[in-house]
């Protein structure tokens, strides 16, 4: 009986790190998932600044030159 608890209690720390583990990579991934997702709201208001200029420059300038 004991050496089944005991089993049972060796099982039970063993996926208690590998929860914890799986945590702290899911919490990793997480902060990477965000930082690419500022990164694509940089490109994006990139763009579209960018394509603001080019549609001024097209018109000949903010001024109508």
């Amino acid at each position: 009986m004991n050496e089944a608890i005991d089993m049972l209690t060796i099982k039970v720390e063993a996926l208690s790190k590998t929860v914890s583990t799986l945590c702290k990579e899911n919490c990793r991934l997480n902060n990477e998932i965000e930082g690419l997702k500022v990164l694509i709201e940089g490109k994006h208001n990139a763009n579209r600044i960018f394509h603001k200029a080019m549609t001024v420059s097209l018109q000949g300038g903010r001024y109508g030159r």
